[in-house]
């Protein structure tokens, strides 16, 4: 079995709400035959595969308990006496293992067929699995001290880089398509998508563009939709893999449930170290929502929500935000949307934006706007912390939210900017067709 879900069936049906049934006209007929020895194999190789899942996935088998019963391990105590009997030459060791025999054959006299034969070899088949999951709990050790070790390592390079404003960026906004199934009216990128041909570069094109600036701090694939991509899932792994995000985020409209599901469990099956992050872009109350984006998107973005949320219940990687973009078309909804948002979704975090031209030379923004923008933010500061994220620096990325948006509310009341532009220094844009940019509002 190649992931995790397929080693116990019923775990999986539990998480997710199956009704399993035993149908009891059902035959089945087991045509695999044992060796003592091919048993003991198999007992130690399931055993390591299946703690190796146990280990890494702790949240998906908190609740499932040993699944051999606890008093099937005297055999094991039986086993050892006799082992210490027979190479120390222990008459005290024999007398225990007689006695645990004895003891055996008694407890256990209607599920054995021979008290001595029967338990000595489940005593071995079980100090098999023992010794499986001992080997398993030690790579689990050795691989969570490797990550941490080069975690520290990313983020030491990280932050020399900010610090001394290294030519070479700790963030990278990549799109990876031009293509969108939407047409919303506030997109900066709307005309981009009506282009015919998208431009779209291939997954190791992509990746090696930006490879040598590993590793990253914060790695954003962006369009277009992204779940458009039939490669989502090889991109995905393949930019973990190669540039190492310290924090991998992307956006989505939710429209395509399917495809999103599918796209995210193939990650996440296959994702050893990292995390992903997903906004879901909301733009007001549904009929707010389906006037800017189209009929039935609302519905369609609860679906894809509500089917993310039952994997939430088993990865501990991956977050469900919303992001939201003060705009003409749903100021007026302010600041009670963002409550309203944080009771139905329970996102770990809103991403309030600010509408934005695709040009750096465009017109200011109506007061209206700015005040509602300014209303929002004030509203979510309630709720800021409620939801956090599970890394070491959460506190740090929420005080960076909260700070920039204040940045951005002064830098578009009064063109004043209270700190220096790293745009080209510390962030770079990568355009779907490889073209590379300081930001989506400059030129190449």
């Amino acid at each position: 079995m190649e992931f995790y879900e397929d080693v116990d069936f019923n775990v999986r049906a539990s998480v997710f709400g199956a009704n399993v049934i035993l149908a009891e006209e059902v035959d089945v007929t087991h045509y695999k035959t044992y060796t003592f020895f091919s048993l003991i194999k198999e007992g130690f190789l399931k055993s390591l595969k299946g703690s190796i899942n146990i280990f890494q996935f702790k949240k998906y088998y908190r609740n499932i308990g040993l699944n051999i019963k606890p008093k099937y391990f005297m055999f094991v105590i039986q086993v050892l006496f006799l082992v210490m009997s027979f190479f120390l030459q222990s008459k005290i060791a024999f007398i225990l293992f007689i006695s645990v025999t004895i003891f055996n054959s008694i407890i256990l006299k209607k599920e054995l067929f021979n008290p001595f034969l029967s338990g000595f070899i489940l005593g071995i088949y079980l100090l098999s699995n023992i010794f499986g999951a001992s080997i398993a709990f030690l790579n689990f050790l050795f691989i969570q001290t490797k990550y941490l070790i080069r975690g520290l390592l990313d983020y030491a390079i990280c932050l020399i880089r900010v610090i001394f404003k290294s030519v070479k960026p700790v963030q990278i906004i990549q799109y990876v398509t031009g293509r969108c199934n939407l047409r919303c009216a506030h997109c900066f990128y709307k005309e981009t998508l009506d282009s015919k041909d998208p431009g779209e570069m291939e997954v190791d094109d992509i990746v090696n563009q930006t490879s040598n600036v590993s590793p990253i701090l914060w790695y954003s694939i962006t369009g277009g939709e992204v779940f458009i991509r039939k490669d989502f899932a090889e991109l995905v792994l393949k930019i973990h893999e190669k540039i190492r995000p310290k924090f991998f985020s992307l956006p989505t409209n939710g429209w395509y449930t399917k495809k999103t599901y599918d796209g995210v469990l193939k990650v996440l099956q296959r994702l050893k170290n990292g995390n992903l992050i997903l906004f879901f872009s909301v733009d007001g109350p549904e009929d707010v929502h389906d006037k800017i984006r189209g009929p039935n998107s609302y519905k369609k973005l609860q679906e894809t929500v509500a089917k993310l949320k039952h994997l939430q219940t088993i990865y501990n990687n991956l977050y469900l935000n919303i992001v939201i973009t003060v705009q003409h078309q749903n100021h007026m909804h302010f600041p009670k949307l963002i409550n309203d948002i944080q009771n139905e979704f329970e996102p770990t975090a809103i991403s309030i934006n600010l509408l934005r031209y695709h040009s750096l030379n465009s017109e200011k923004l109506d007061n209206f706007i700015l005040d509602s923008y300014e209303s929002a933010i004030a509203e979510y500061d309630k709720y800021r912390n409620k939801n956090s994220y599970n890394f070491v620096f959460n506190s740090i990325i929420k005080a960076k939210e909260k700070n920039q948006k204040k940045i951005i509310l002064n830098a578009a009341r009064h063109d004043k900017f209270t700190t220096p532009c790293s745009a080209g220094k510390l962030s770079y844009v990568v355009m779907e067709n490889g073209d590379v940019k300081p930001c989506e509002v400059l030129d190449n």
